[in-house]
């Protein structure tokens, strides 16, 4: 396996930890678990989403499966589903 240890340094490996322990990568299933779990961690009751996905339709269909995703998302003792 590939990683990027031994080429960056502590302060950049932190910085990239930072800004990506809030994503959600993958199947539309391990969306759905990763979203969830943010959801609980969090206690947020709505998700801002974005893709930095340069072909237009690529970005689109992104969001169509992270709307499809969020369907499915819940939260334990949420009393409604999360809404897309």
């Amino acid at each position: 396996m590939n990683t990027l240890d031994g080429r960056w340094d502590r302060a950049e490996r932190a910085h990239v930890e930072r800004m990506t322990r809030v994503s959600a990568v993958g199947s539309v299933g391990r969306v759905r678990d990763r979203l969830t779990t943010i959801l609980a961690e969090t206690g947020a009751d709505e998700l801002m989403l974005t893709a930095h996905i340069y072909d237009h339709g690529a970005r689109l269909r992104s969001f169509e499966l992270a709307s499809e995703a969020m369907r499915g998302a819940n939260q334990p003792g949420r009393q409604e589903a999360v809404s897309a």
